[in-house]
């Protein structure tokens, strides 16, 4: 941005005044809406009370800010975070979405009864437990989640890109004092990993400021408002600045598309999709995309390879269902051959991700919420048409952090063992 925010140095005004520039940040730049992606949590912590925005959505037009009384949240985190240990040790195999919604549910409780019943809390509240300032000088901190972040911690080379961006070395001024964490387990919230990642970081008598998470966001804390702002408008601009230095020289990754197959192919498609996956679900076919950047990635064999090794993190993830089933059309390929090049798709799916690779328990059949048919269109699945909406969405995203993330050494997929907690832990019912 390029005026300089109005901070009085009041947490009350601040928390207001920092909330309004961090949702013009996260505003798409196309349309000016928000991304059901593009989450942040804001919260200033006085040593016995902290304040941070509750779960109202990204998409809200205004922020809400709850209180939540320290010394009853540290009364029962101890016992919450031991269970969470227990979840995480049992690995995602052993995971059932029961299991860690109840533990969710637990800690949400936990919030609630801290809370001053403002309104609802979410999952990344506890991010701000650990920066306990004093009630004449409080702590402030950040967890961002957005396009920029994420470039950098979705990508192959996030965390050499991020140390030599943020080492002394070689900044023109003193930057933040960074650290890559590049392993993030998908069954903890970022209310409890946040905790524990700074007990770590002390444990160790390291020096930090800044935090990145691997596949999730970055979070740092300085002693008012201001510096706050400033330190992420530094981070953010460095990121962009090199993302697009680097992606510069190379060739876009959406170049030399191919013509597209008939549109009629298209609705042929569509109804044969619904046939098979429309008893329980919402099948949606998207005809924007047909147009612009995902016509063109639908078109280019590269691009969608690379999308059929999965999302790149947790959350488009969960609602793309982890990874999407490719239908190889071919450009010669009439009304004929589309049936048949849609039954191989679907047994090819099966096989990898019921029985080679079981995303689910029990030998339940994982099914995709994308469908990308080459040359043709994408088509989404969903329980209903809010999460066919998100599938799309989080397809698109994808896209876009491909794009960005091209001169990061590109985005890096979900490891199998990431794929199955996404699959079968809290996210598990997105997909």
């Amino acid at each position: 941005m390029s005026d300089i925010p109005n901070f009085t140095g009041v947490p009350a005004n601040d928390l207001d005044v920092l909330a309004e520039c961090l949702l013009d940040e996260i505003e798409r730049k196309d349309d000016t809406c928000a991304s059901d992606f593009d989450v942040f949590s804001l919260g200033v912590n006085d040593g016995t009370r902290m304040f941070v925005n509750l779960a109202c959505g990204a998409k809200a037009p205004h922020v809400r800010f709850g209180e939540f009384r320290l010394d009853d949240l540290m009364a029962g985190w101890e016992a919450i975070e031991q269970q969470y240990d227990a979840v995480a040790g049992a690995g995602p195999e052993a995971v059932t979405p029961a299991a860690v919604s109840k533990l969710d549910e637990k800690l949400l409780s936990l919030y609630r009864s801290a809370g001053s019943g403002d309104g609802e809390p979410s999952l990344d509240t506890g991010i701000h437990i650990p920066f306990q300032g004093k009630p004449e000088v409080p702590q402030w901190s950040l967890f961002v989640r957005n396009e920029t972040v994420r470039t950098l911690v979705c990508s192959q080379e996030g965390a050499d890109v991020a140390y030599e961006l943020f080492s002394h070395a070689s900044a023109r001024t003193m930057p933040p004092n960074i650290i890559y964490m590049p392993r993030v387990d998908p069954l903890l919230p970022m209310g409890v990993l946040a905790p524990r990642a700074m007990q770590q970081i002390e444990a160790q008598s390291l020096e930090a400021d800044v935090v990145m998470f691997a596949r999730e966001g970055m979070l740092l804390w300085r002693k008012t408002a201001a510096e706050l702002w400033k330190t992420y408008c530094l981070i953010r601009d460095r990121i962009v600045t090199e993302a697009e230095n680097r992606r510069g020289r190379l060739t876009w990754i959406f170049h030399g598309a191919e013509q597209l197959l008939p549109e009629r192919l298209f609705e042929i498609a569509c109804r044969l999709l619904s046939e098979r996956f429309g008893d329980d679900r919402c099948v949606t076919a998207w005809e924007a995309s047909r147009q612009g950047y995902v016509r063109r990635a639908i078109s280019l064999p590269d691009v969608v390879r690379a999308l059929a090794q999965g999302f790149p993190d947790y959350r488009t993830a969960a609602a793309g269902g982890v990874f999407p089933m490719v239908v190889d059309l071919q450009p010669g390929d009439s009304a004929r051959q589309i049936p048949r090049r849609i039954e191989d798709a679907w047994e090819r799916y099966i096989r990898r991700f019921t029985k080679e690779f079981p995303l689910r328990a029990g030998g339940e059949v994982h099914r995709p919420a994308v469908i990308v048919l080459t040359l043709l269109g994408v088509v989404t699945v969903g329980r209903d048409a809010e999460l066919a909406r998100l599938a799309y969405d989080a397809f698109t995203e994808t896209l876009l952090l491909m794009e960005s993330a091209q001169g990061l050494g590109g985005v890096r997929p979900l490891s199998e063992r990431e794929a199955v907690g996404v699959a079968r832990g809290r996210f598990a019912a997105a997909v």
